[in-house]
């Protein structure tokens, strides 16, 4: 079980704990919407995000292999964000 102080570890020259917590991987019939949920700490503001990786971007009508994370949401505790990510998981498992 992960607790919310194994969040606390850095990355060396990052303001990101070294510990995520991966919620699953989000399938659409459409490259650009495929995605791994997860949820990592924020040290520099001390909040916790549920954030998205996406593996695929348009670039200039062309579909380049390059992930980029979009931060969905910010949260204060772990539980908060885990709650949030596991609800919106299971939107995408349905749709």
């Amino acid at each position: 079980m992960v607790d919310e102080r194994d969040f606390d570890i850095k990355i060396s020259n990052s303001d990101y704990s070294a510990v995520e917590y991966d919620i699953g991987f989000c399938l659409d019939s459409d490259l650009l919407k495929r995605f791994r949920l997860s949820i990592r700490k924020n040290l520099k503001k001390n909040v916790f995000e549920v954030y998205a990786r996406y593996f695929f971007r348009n670039v200039r009508g062309k579909i380049k292999s390059k992930p980029y994370d979009e931060v969905i949401k910010e949260f204060d505790t772990f539980e908060e964000a885990k709650n949030f990510a596991e609800n919106l998981y299971k939107s995408y498992k349905q749709a």
